[in-house]
């Protein structure tokens, strides 16, 4: 059995998220301007969706995140740990 632990930010100017052994992620366009993320272009109330990755993975890259003018990020960031 595995426990999990959620990380949210939100970002509002050009950042890159390292991967801190973390694992699934999801991230929504909660501004009123686009938001690139990993080359995605989420225009507002968009999403880009990695949460339901197995909790032994671990995501090994960068997240890159460019905000466009009024593009604010909401992302969560999962940590599992195995119980026992």
């Amino acid at each position: 059995m595995f426990r999990v632990k959620s990380i949210a930010q939100t970002i509002r100017e050009n950042t890159t998220l390292l991967p801190e052994g973390l694992g699934g992620w999801i991230a929504q366009n909660i501004g009123t301007g686009n938001v690139e993320v990993d080359g995605f272009v989420l225009k507002p109330g968009e999403t880009l969706d990695f949460s339901h990755l197995h909790p032994t993975v671990k995501w090994e890259s960068a997240i890159v995140v460019i905000c466009q003018t009024n593009g604010i990020l909401r992302i969560t960031r999962l940590k599992y740990t195995k119980e026992g």
